[in-house]
């Protein structure tokens, strides 16, 4: 269990901002480990004009780490027992493996599903156990071989797609 503080700049180590990220904010990243390899992850932003995040509210929220964990965790595992209740479908499993053939790498698939699956850069990097850089770049080049310049329009396509 940690919290990351992360503030957002105009120019990254790779010279690009990730579209839709929220900018004029700090970031507060609560990652806490689930059952087995899950990562439950909580961002929280604040504007940086505001001050970003005060030391008193890191404080707070550090000494409510226990609670906001244990909280996390039940949620996790009210979901997973009533997930197990559904049956299975496997095709949006297929519709994710072939969506972005043959213009895309084997990773570069692998991340853009996972960001079609609602995982922060951060996240990714956890499962995949690369960089977050290595994850933006991956992203980065599988934008541009799509023709696309955001997590919408990667939505979008996406969604073109299982409806052809």
């Amino acid at each position: 269990m940690r919290i990351d503080k992360i503030t957002t700049a105009k120019r990254e180590e790779l010279g690009y901002i990730t579209e839709g990220w929220p900018r004029g904010q700090e970031e507060l990243i609560i990652a806490v480990n689930a059952e087995g390899a899950t990562t439950i992850e909580i961002n929280l932003f604040q504007l940086k004009v505001s001050g970003g995040f005060s030391d008193d509210e890191l404080k707070l929220l550090s000494d409510q780490l226990p609670v906001i964990s244990a909280a996390l965790r039940k949620y996790w595992s009210l979901q997973r027992q009533s997930s197990d209740e559904r049956p299975v479908d496997t095709r949006i499993d297929e519709l994710f493996d072939d969506f972005g053939k043959p213009q895309l790498t084997d990773r570069e698939r692998e991340v853009i599903q996972y960001v079609l699956r609602g995982h922060s850069s951060e996240s990714i990097s956890l499962h995949l156990e690369i960089s977050i850089t290595t994850v933006k770049t991956h992203r980065k080049r599988a934008y541009a071989k799509l023709g696309i310049c955001s997590q919408s329009e990667l939505l979008s396509e996406f969604l073109k797609f299982i409806a052809a």
